[in-house]
């Protein structure tokens, strides 16, 4: 089974940021590790869309087994999916991308319950100091941060808030201070 993820073409003619997010989403399908990240079978255009055609994950998503288990996984699997996710993530900056959109309904899983990050509409390709420019409010917040350390704050917000540890989401406070304390 096959899933297609289309876009329209005008959008991104007349938005230069989504038709780069596009591109790099496209590059990091084609050059990144096919054991951890989706894996994409057509890239293709029409008079209208923009299409990625990709294989269908029948295991669904994180958040949906985190729903099966009451928010809280068993340790075990807890450990199994917190180090295929280090696999995933590394990969793809391995390839000087950051994902910027890590959470658990973007990791889904395949007919034998191993992870493939997904989503990559948010991803950017790192520049020489580490860091990437957008004025694209997407994913993990932070202007002009180090790119790696977002992808790990979310990392570490799946794992230890929604995984195992807690069950509670971090990301509910009065002010924005304790919000981010939080994360």
């Amino acid at each position: 089974l096959h899933r297609v993820d289309r876009r329209q073409r005008q959008m991104c003619i007349r938005d230069s940021a989504e038709t780069a997010c596009f591109r790099e989403e496209r590059d990091v399908l084609v050059f990144g590790n096919r054991k951890f990240i989706t894996n994409l079978h057509f890239a293709f255009q029409d008079d209208s869309n923009l299409y990625l055609v990709m294989d269908y994950y029948c295991g669904g998503d994180l958040l949906t087994l985190l729903s099966k288990f009451e928010d809280r996984l068993p340790e075990e699997m807890t450990k199994f999916y917190i180090a295929e996710m280090i696999i995933a993530i590394s990969s793809v900056h391995n390839l000087n991308y950051i994902h910027r959109d890590i959470k658990p309904d973007n990791i889904v899983l395949d007919a034998n319950g191993h992870i493939r990050l997904a989503d990559f509409g948010s991803c950017l390709k790192l520049g020489v100091n580490g860091k990437v420019q957008s004025n694209v409010a997407v994913g993990t917040p932070g202007e002009n941060f180090n790119c790696s350390a977002l992808d790990l704050i979310s990392f570490s917000y799946c794992t230890h808030f929604r995984l195992h540890f807690t069950g509670n989401s971090p990301r509910y406070g009065r002010w924005k201070g304790k919000v981010r304390d939080g994360v």
